[in-house]
């Protein structure tokens, strides 16, 4: 019985992310992309601890940052985001990759990079 929700999961995970792989811009596929992340990547977890500590001068590491955390960075002084996670297929990645590539709103450089 477990393996078939698990199963069943798995799926319905797989399809809402192949729904949010090439982001059109469009409020309804930035709504499913942003509650993917916020429930599938632990993004409600994300939201009251953020991990971020400084390890060098300027230097800071953080946990998966929201769209509106990279904009706080932006404003901030931040310049350059390294991913580590790697590219993936999650709702929080397309989002940070879609915020970063619209520059925060074109109102910063924030420069976005995946290992």
């Amino acid at each position: 019985m477990f393996s078939t929700i698990k199963n069943k999961f798995n799926k319905f995970d797989l399809d809402w992310r192949k729904s949010i792989e090439n982001l059109d811009g469009s409020n309804k596929q930035f709504n499913s992309a942003k509650r993917h992340a916020f429930w599938i990547d632990h993004e409600f977890l994300r939201f009251f601890y953020h991990n971020k500590a400084e390890v060098a001068p300027g230097v800071f590491r953080s946990n998966q940052p929201s769209p509106d955390r990279l904009k706080t960075w932006a404003k901030s002084g931040i310049k350059t985001v390294i991913n580590l996670r790697g590219a993936s297929n999650q709702g929080s990645y397309y989002l940070e990759l879609q915020k970063c590539r619209n520059k925060i709103n074109r109102s910063s450089s924030l420069c976005y990079k995946t290992s």
